[in-house]
């Protein structure tokens, strides 16, 4: 697909889905930082006594299921845990080998521009089999932007671009939960929605089913979508025996270049501020200048989370 065909695609579908973008030498260090984080935390549940068995020998997409099978009916006394995936453990290099790929780049200087930075809040997604929990309804991004926390709205980012990237980490398709999306719906403008106080999940009260007609994403991994922050999209029930696993991250444009006192650049600076209020240094990807380089950014977001960390 050339250039002009994704743009034309971008500005008609509002989301561009990129087949084979990245090799199985860029996905592996992701899926061997997971693996790790897993085998911890089964290590910590055996030791207390809550499982008989580390699951060593399950393959990368079963472990995790595996384990949660066995401790069925005792994960109300995870809610304590500390989750799989801290701030600092999403700020490694094998992430920041994806946020920086040129064939990530090249897409994003066509649907963004010359000036990008990757927004510094990401998210490694576990979409476990049968789990309710992790089924989306349909939403638009900046649902969750402007509504950082339930009831609470703090900025208007629908005047933004912001560009969601999601890739799969295993094949997906309708059976495991892949993504679904309405096409043109970014066109639609910022639509009224809020977060259940049940599930922290934003809900729509209009039906958009009956505007636009939904659409699966089947994906292999190594394929990545990017999404507007105004297409709606949502994912079901993952109706397999394994994990669906994936990671999500966001660009948007640098904030210098931004017109100064627009509602582009108060969002910008919203989603910076939020960035460095969870402990991370947004991260410039595209500019005339040079990428900051991993250690750099590693130093950087290291300070910023130091900072958080001192008493007031």
């Amino acid at each position: 697909m050339t250039d002009e065909q994704r743009a034309a695609a971008w500005r008609r579908d509002g989301y561009l889905v990129v087949r084979g973008a990245l090799g199985a030498e860029h996905l592996d260090p992701v899926r061997a930082f997971i693996s790790e984080r897993v085998d911890a935390y089964a290590r910590e549940r055996h030791a207390d006594g809550d499982l008989a068995t580390l699951h060593e020998h399950e393959p990368f997409g079963r472990r995790y299921a595996a384990i949660h099978e066995e401790l069925s009916g005792r994960e109300q006394e995870q809610q304590g845990r500390k989750p799989l995936f801290a701030v600092a453990d999403l700020c490694n290099r094998a992430l920041y080998d994806l946020y920086t790929h040129p064939a990530i780049k090249d897409v994003l200087r066509v649907i963004i521009g010359p000036e990008v930075t990757l927004h510094g809040i990401s998210v490694i997604r576990v979409k476990l089999p049968e789990d309710s929990q992790t089924a989306f309804p349909w939403h638009q991004d900046s649902h969750y932007y402007n509504e950082h926390k339930t009831g609470r709205f703090e900025a208007t980012t629908e005047h933004m671009r912001v560009v969601t990237t999601w890739m799969p980490l295993v094949d997906v398709d309708t059976g495991n939960g892949c993504l679904w999306v309405i096409p043109g719906s970014h066109r639609w403008g910022f639509l009224s929605g809020a977060r259940s106080a049940a599930t922290g999940h934003v809900l729509i009260p209009e039906d958009v089913e009956r505007r636009g007609t939904p659409t699966p994403l089947p994906m292999q991994a190594g394929d990545v979508v990017f999404l507007t922050n105004l297409t709606l999209h949502a994912s079901k029930v993952n109706g397999s025996d394994r994990v669906r696993w994936s990671h999500d991250f966001r660009y948007h444009p640098t904030a210098a270049s931004t017109p100064p006192g627009s509602a582009e650049r108060a969002a910008t600076d919203y989603l910076d501020t939020k960035s460095h209020d969870y402990g991370t240094e947004p991260l410039r990807v595209l500019s005339a200048g040079p990428t900051p380089s991993w250690e750099e950014w590693r130093r950087s977001s290291r300070a910023r989370r130091d900072a958080i960390a001192q008493p007031a």
